[in-house]
């Protein structure tokens, strides 16, 4: 089982990963650029 106290997976769904919580992405290629995977509840 994975551990996910700040519910940020549950977001993570469908084929367009530029709209998930904490993935930002480049406007011209459409390609993940940075994810903030910092848990807001530390």
């Amino acid at each position: 089982m994975t551990s996910d106290p700040a519910k940020r997976l549950g977001f993570w769904r469908g084929h367009d990963c530029c709209q998930w919580s904490g993935a930002t992405c480049d406007n011209q290629s459409c390609h993940v650029v940075k994810l903030n995977l910092r848990n807001a509840l530390a």
